[in-house]
């Protein structure tokens, strides 16, 4: 995590904060959030920075649940790697939608698409916990 993900991380927050302060439209922000703003250059480059840091900690994820599936002990990852693999392609459409201008995409598509992988990501954690407890107090 330190020698490869931190500086990753690290140098997106960097690239992101550069975007915004360089942006003139933040100065003015046109609209309630920032997703709704028509992006010029610098807001492309911020989008591309965090949602290309969401793909690759996404890819992380689902890279190390399918390295775990082979302990006979996991369980509901395979739940766990679908809803993550689904937030990476949300985070993908986003990217889209706000590059391209087409905002009514991600209030129809985008964000749907993330509450549906947040909510079966946290029901396979909690079944995974109820996994675990239950194992852990069997006589």
């Amino acid at each position: 995590m330190r020698t490869r993900i931190v500086p990753l991380v690290a140098a997106a927050a960097l690239v992101m904060f550069a975007c915004v302060m360089m942006s003139p439209l933040t100065s003015t922000m046109p609209a309630a959030s920032l997703y709704q703003v028509s992006p010029d250059r610098w807001l492309i480059g911020y989008w591309a920075a965090y949602f290309g840091t969401m793909t690759m900690l996404n890819a992380v994820a689902v890279y190390g649940g399918i390295q775990l599936r082979r302990d006979p002990r996991s369980v509901m990852l395979d739940p766990l790697v679908a809803a993550t693999a689904v937030g990476t392609l949300a985070c993908v459409g986003l990217f889209v939608a706000i590059a391209t201008g087409h905002i009514a995409l991600i209030e129809q598509l985008a964000w749907p698409s993330c509450y549906i992988a947040i909510i079966a990501g946290s029901l396979a954690c909690a079944q995974s916990w109820r996994h675990r407890c239950a194992a852990m107090t069997k006589p």
